[in-house]
């Protein structure tokens, strides 16, 4: 092992380069780390730095401790721990594992085993620890042990609104340093029991707390030979005296206050009351939720957005043009009329609406005219998926229509925020090196979630095979009918300008039974089950091979926003460090 005066983030730069077993295995500081494995790769690593400026020193130590060298250890200590009785601590106690407290609540004996064992092999997060406490509102440290490392580390790492008490340095010796610890803490404001001679005897009065701090008051025995400890008063602060502000101490002050309080008093009293059973019943068992699930490694920080990308219909650019968020913010408007051949096919749907009366009735109607069909949509073409993001043509089209939008906003998200997408080559077994996919870089893969929102995933894709077969099946048969009904009609009329009628009225019906002009025989999509089974997730993840959870969320109107909800519930329970919520509808 050997001690570096560097931050972990340098020194794990530094080891990336070296060829061999070596890791940080103890953050001590932002000035201080060791390092620990292989005795050669430790040197070669000794060597690196050296050169950068940073001297080592090789620590006298029996292994490498903290690293994959002493991991086999954990078994037979773990088999040690198993015939152990394991309890939830009942004071927190943090881990130098994780940096974070150890786990409570039902599963905890058997996480707090797991912690225990890991402790071997895994680096101690002392750095990430004391930032713990410090998160925690713990400002007062105080080390028992021997000389006064752990309080430099402390000074060293935290900010200078934290106080490091040593209890025991060799160079003061013991007691002189142990006094002036105890003189410091009073100093602080925390009260501590001077007057004792004798041994200490433990009081049952509760913890003096301070944040997650614990300090328990100790009574003395006040003279030599007494058999009953003599009580200690310790000066316990008045909770209601915080209430007390020089402004209030002002109004008390002043003559009207008594009258005051003789008509106002009892309802602050009741208010008092009533907010404080209040905050029993309901803060607190909240607070103790909130603890409890902290524990189990939920981060309630706030989980932050850092890249968005929207499309707008437009059958003449790209549904995700680069001016399209400022049209959409400038209020520009793509909504078009519908053609007159595309309502007139609604209108064969006999669809049926509801009508409301004057009085509130309703009435079910067939929509029978064609100005009583809906005018205005929205359209547009994504044609371009292919060119603009480089994708594979067969993929692409194994998609629906909703999958290949909702993957293209994913990739203008990633664009957006900033996080590349990196070529991937594959090597041919003659050794020549071939373009592939892009993916996600290699470090980012493992930790990426996705989650695909959408109402209608295809939908479009299930009624344009159903469309399809339909019409092969039937327009055939259609046609033929149609051709001899013309055909014998116009041998029974002579006038030229109804023969022509005839013939225009023919055309258009003739042309309606086979709107594509495909005479190619109904063959099935191979790719029906890829387009119509809601995969947009799982596609979106094998395109950026993006290997963290995937699920995909229907709620209507409000699938996005629930996919943003559980997007971030993934973060904060660790299950991915980033997610990519795509959505999309046709």
């Amino acid at each position: 092992m050997m001690s570096l005066p560097a931050d972990a983030r340098v020194v794990e730069e530094v080891l990336a380069e070296v060829d061999g077993y070596v890791v940080a295995a103890n953050k001590n500081s932002p000035k201080q780390t060791v390092i620990s494995g292989e005795t050669a790769a430790v040197k070669k690593a000794g060597e690196l730095f050296k050169a950068r400026g940073i001297d080592g020193t090789i620590l006298p130590v029996s292994a490498a401790f903290h690293s994959g060298v002493v991991a086999p250890a954990r078994e037979p200590f773990m088999k040690t721990l198993e015939r152990l009785t394991v309890n939830p601590p009942s004071i927190p106690v943090l881990s130098n594992v994780t940096g974070d407290f150890y786990p409570v609540g039902p599963a905890a004996p058997g996480r707090i085993r797991d912690l225990l064992g890991k402790q071997f092999a895994a680096p101690v997060e002392w750095v990430k620890t004391l930032r713990r406490l410090y998160s925690e509102g713990i400002r007062i440290f105080v080390e028992c042990g021997p000389k006064r490392v752990m309080s430099n580390l402390t000074l060293d790492t935290l900010s200078q609104d934290v106080v490091a008490l040593p209890t025991n340095h060799p160079k003061k010796g013991g007691m002189l340093q142990l006094m002036e610890t105890l003189a410091a803490l009073a100093a602080e404001g925390i009260p501590v029991d001077f007057s004792g001679a004798d041994g200490p005897v433990q009081d049952e009065r509760p913890a003096v707390r301070l944040g997650r701090t614990e300090l328990r008051v100790v009574a003395q025995a006040s003279e030599a030979g007494s058999q009953q400890p003599q009580p200690v008063q310790a000066q316990q602060a008045d909770p209601l005296m915080g209430l007390l502000d020089p402004e209030i101490r002002e109004i008390a002050s002043q003559k009207e206050f008594s009258r005051f309080l003789e008509i106002q008093g009892e309802p602050i009293r009741q208010l008092i009351k009533s907010g404080f059973q209040s905050f029993v019943k309901n803060v607190l068992p909240l607070e103790k939720t909130v603890r409890q699930v902290k524990s189990e490694g939920m981060d309630f920080n706030p989980v932050l957005v850092s890249g968005l990308a929207a499309g707008l219909p437009s059958d003449v650019r790209f549904p995700f043009d680069r001016e399209t968020l400022d049209d959409l913010i400038l209020g520009r408007n793509f909504i078009k009329k519908i053609p007159e051949d595309g309502r007139r096919r609604m209108l064969e749907k006999n669809v049926e609406r509801l009508l409301k009366g004057p009085s509130g009735e309703v009435e079910v109607q067939m929509v029978e005219d064609l100005s009583d069909v809906i005018k205005l949509a929205g359209f547009f073409n994504d044609e371009e998926v292919i060119e603009e993001y480089g994708l594979d043509e067969r993929l692409v089209r194994s998609m629906d229509v909703t999958t290949r939008l909702a993957i293209a906003a994913g990739l203008e998200a990633l664009r957006d925020a900033g996080i590349p997408l990196i070529r991937q080559i594959r090597t041919t077994s003659t050794g020549h090196e071939l373009p592939e996919s892009w993916a996600l870089p290699l470090a980012l893969r493992q930790e990426t979630g996705i989650i695909f929102a959408s109402a209608f995933p295809g939908m479009a894709s299930l009624v344009d095979e159903v469309t399809r077969e339909a019409a092969t099946r039937y327009g055939a048969g259609a046609k033929k009918r149609l051709i001899e009904f013309y055909t014998g009609l116009l041998a029974h009329i002579s006038d030229d300008r109804e023969r022509e009628r005839i013939t225009a009225w023919f055309t258009e019906e003739f042309g309606s039974l086979n709107p594509s002009g495909s005479e190619e025989l109904y063959t099935f999509n191979r790719d029906f089950l890829l387009r119509v089974i809601s995969m947009g997730q799982g596609q979106m993840a094998q395109l950026i091979r993006a290997q963290g959870p995937n699920t995909h969320i229907d709620a209507a109107c409000a699938g996005t926003t629930q996919a943003m909800l559980l997007a971030r519930d993934w973060i904060r329970t660790g299950q991915a460090k980033r997610v990519i919520v795509i959505a999309a509808d046709d």
